[in-house]
Parts: C-alpha cells; structure tokens; sequence
C-alpha cells in the first residue's frame, strides 16, 4: 500500500469528525432499535460475553446457532474493553474497522486508477449506505472488511493473483464466512475463478499453478469455517454454516416476497397469510413442537427447506423473473436513508415500516410512500442518500465502459462477478443493507468513471494502470 499523503489525512480526520457529531445526534437505542435484526445480533454477543460459549442469552443451555460466532467474540471484545454491555463499544468499534477499510479501498482504487485514492477513499467512507451502517448493531461493517480485504487480494496488479494473494484471498473469505455465511459459494469457485483470472490477465498457460492456488484458498477457508460447521451438525445433524430452522426462515421469506407481488399484498399481509398462501408452510407449528434441535425438529425443518425450494422452482418463470429483476433494482438503487431515519430520529413513520406495509402490487406507489417523509430533515436525508446513488451509479456505468475499452479483462470479471453474486444471492430481498459489502466495487467503478470524464474535460491527467 502506498503511503498517506495530506488529502487522506484530511479526509480521515473529517471522517471522524464527522463520525463524532452522528453519535452526538443518535436517538437514544437507536443503534440497536433502529438496526434490522438488531436484536438477533446483540444477543449473542451479550451471551459470549458472560458464558463464553454460543448459547441463548435467557437460555445458556441451548445452543444459539442462528448467527455464526465472529460477530459475537467482536461484539463481546469490544464490550470487555470499554467495560459496558450497551451497543456504544460495538460502534465504535466499527467505525474504527470502516476507517481501516477506507485506507485498504484507497490501495484498491490506486491499483486500478492511480492519483485517484483519495477520491475514492472519501466516497466510500462518507458514502451515505455504509457510513449509516457503521452507527447500527448489523453485521455488515465488519463483514464488508473481510470481503474487502479479499477484494483487495485479487484486485492487486490487476489479477495477477500470487499464492500469497491467493491464501489471503481464502483466509479474508473464511472469516466473512464466520461473520455471515452468505459468500460460502465463493469458497467453492476459488479454483475456477482463479484461472479465469490467469486467462483473462493474459497467463493462460499458467492455469495449473492459478488452479493450485485457488484450491489452497478453498482448503484454507474450508479450514477456516470448519470448526463452526461441525458446531452446527452436533446439535442440528449437519455440516453447514447455518442450521435447518434458519434456512427455512431464508426460502420462506423469498416465498413470502414472491406472494405478496403476485397477490398485490404488503410484506407483512402475506407473512400473517403465509399457511392459506402456501399450504406446507403449515408444517412450521408441527415442527416448533418438538424439542429444539432434537432430531425431530431438525428433520422436520429439513423437510420443510425441500419443500420450499420446490415452491420456489415452482413458479412460472415470468413470476419469477419480475420478482428477481425488482429485487435486483432495488439492491442497486436503494438509498439506505431509512438508517438515517432510525438513527437521528428523523421520521417516525420510518421508510423500513413504509416498505414492509405498502401494497407490493404497484412499484410506483411503494416509491411514492417512501419518497414522502414526515419532516423536511428526513426528505434531505432521502435526497442526498437517493442523489449520491444514482450519480455513482451513472459514473459506474462509464467506469465500466472504460474498463472494457481499454481491456482490462480481469479487473472488470472480478468488480462485475462480485457485484452480481451479492445482487443474486439475496433472490428477492434485495436492498441498500445487503448492498454494502458491494460498495468498494460500485465506488471503484464510479472513480474509474470519474477519471474518464476529467481526461476528457482535463486532459493529461493520470490514466488508469496499464493492464498485464
């Protein structure tokens, strides 16, 4: 990495200013009230810290396996450190992970566009979805920090991936895993994506060694994430990041997106309509009557996974293609101004409520309720979030250009792959919260953009790095 120079020391000050003055503002609890799922991530914190094991918080004799253990021993590190329990330590702590972040995206941004770190270190960091993200009790921040520094390693000298780059990449991806499972597929294509990396850099004749490498990656975050797996299959009977009972809360809620679009419902009218909707979701009530994690409960849970991914396959594909191609525009143009919202105490209604109870028939009526706040505060929030997305995304499209223009094959498969793989994975629920470990890649696009457009206005300015 190149060292700071007095712009990047300007921006990270400011950043933390910053940073200061949105603590300052928060809404008492808000950090944790205002977070998605807040809950179901705190309380296994709390757990960790006074059992020292990955239990339930009211019950330290069950297991608790609906969130994997790194964000627990994170959360409860933080906690011992500061000496509190409250929310405060973990957020501070992931501003100081986003503000290391920021400094390893400016490498990524110089790999690529050389004399444009500092841009791009200033539109992460400052960069409404992500800075909001920090301020809450979610996963994301340190998540995106691992994916990041894999992101990085495949990134430098524009794919010319080495087995040190390669081991990195395996260990980062490992630990997201651990943070959340959701890039466990890409643990499996390491192999194949790192010759496709080797042809596209113009070392196909490489292949054996870029297959090599891939596969010690794969091995060593398969390592990695083993020890949780086998966590898992002690009291679910299965190896696998996640048990029965959350993978069927993950397919149902894809259903449950699905029917609401198809019988013109809101989000929360078809999950309450769930049974009459689909007849097998029944079987949830049988299966919350056996003991937990017994072997009746996991199987009937199991059962219930299959059969909602044949519902799921079942549906005629022009259903499926609207809900997909909704999912995947929503993800890409989502502001994320509802964290602000939650965090400054900006709009009581709050734009999540907004989303969730509007009538999924019309997406023009969805976006006219969220785009209506209660107070001017929270439309500027709205502004500026919505503004910042679609001139990033703009600029990303003429980063993406320019990148293709001047062949910069493997650079553009890696930011394409990775944008489109978490765009994907959320099937239906896409949204600005499962954008941001995407982010670095949308920015990096946005500065190559960027760059284009001031040679053209400005000549002699630096071009991106030469390709091979």
């Amino acid at each position: 990495m190149t060292s700071l120079a007095r712009a990047d020391w300007v921006i990270l000050v400011g950043f933390l200013l910053t940073n200061v003055l949105i603590v300052l503002g928060t809404q008492p609890d808000a950090n944790l009230s205002g977070a998605a799922d807040g809950g179901s991530w705190y309380e296994p914190v709390l757990a960790f810290l006074r059992y020292g094991a990955f239990v339930e918080l009211s019950s330290p004799d069950m297991p608790n396996l609906y969130r994997p253990p790194l964000f627990p021993v994170f959360g409860a590190g933080l906690m011992t450190l500061f000496g509190s329990e409250s929310p405060f330590p973990i957020v501070v702590g992931q501003i100081a992970v986003l503000l290391v972040s920021g400094v390893i995206f400016r490498a990524v941004v110089e790999e690529v566009a050389p004399g444009y770190g500092a841009l791009g270190m200033a539109l992460y960091l400052f960069n409404p979805n992500v800075l909001s993200t920090a301020h809450l009790i979610q996963s994301e921040t340190l998540f995106s920090f691992f994916l990041l520094v894999s992101f990085w390693a495949v990134c430098v000298r524009n794919g010319h991936v080495t087995w040190g780059r390669s081991l990195l990449t395996g260990l980062a991806l490992g630990l997201a895993c651990l943070v959340r499972p959701t890039p466990q597929f890409l643990i499996l294509v390491l192999p194949l994506g790192m010759v496709a990396l080797a042809v596209l850099a113009g070392r196909g004749a490489s292949w054996v060694r870029a297959l090599m490498q891939g596969a010690a990656a794969t091995v060593l975050a398969l390592a990695i994430v083993a020890p949780w797996a086998h966590y898992v299959n002690q009291y679910d009977g299965v190896y696998a990041l996640a048990p029965n009972d959350i993978k069927y809360r993950y397919v149902y809620d894809q259903i449950t997106i699905i029917e609401a679009q198809i019988h013109g419902l809101s989000y929360h009218e078809a999950d309450d309509r769930m049974d009459q909707l689909v007849p097998e979701h029944a079987q949830v009530h049988a299966c919350k009557q056996s003991p937990v994690y017994s072997d009746s409960y996991s199987a009937c849970y199991g059962e219930l996974v299959s059969k909602g991914f044949a519902r799921l396959l079942s549906y005629p594909i022009a259903d499926f293609a609207k809900a997909l191609f909704r999912s995947v525009g929503q993800f890409g143009v989502a502001g994320g101004a509802g964290n602000w919202h939650n965090i400054l105490g900006l709009d009581t209604n709050g734009v999540s409520a907004t989303w969730f109870e509007a009538s999924q028939g019309s997406v023009l009526e969805i976006v006219k309720a969220v785009l209506q706040p209660t107070s001017l505060p929270a439309f500027l929030f709205t502004l500026v979030s919505l503004g910042y997305v679609v001139v990033l995304r703009l600029l990303g499209g003429v980063g993406l250009g320019v990148l293709l223009w001047q062949r910069h094959w493997s650079i553009a498969a890696i930011i394409v792959a990775y944008i489109a793989y978490f765009a994907l994975i959320t099937i239906f629920v896409g949204n600005s919260r499962y954008r941001v470990p995407v982010e670095p890649a949308l920015v990096l696009l946005a500065v190559v953009g960027a760059a284009a457009v001031k040679s053209r206005i400005l000549p002699n300015r630096p071009r991106l790095a030469a390709s091979g």
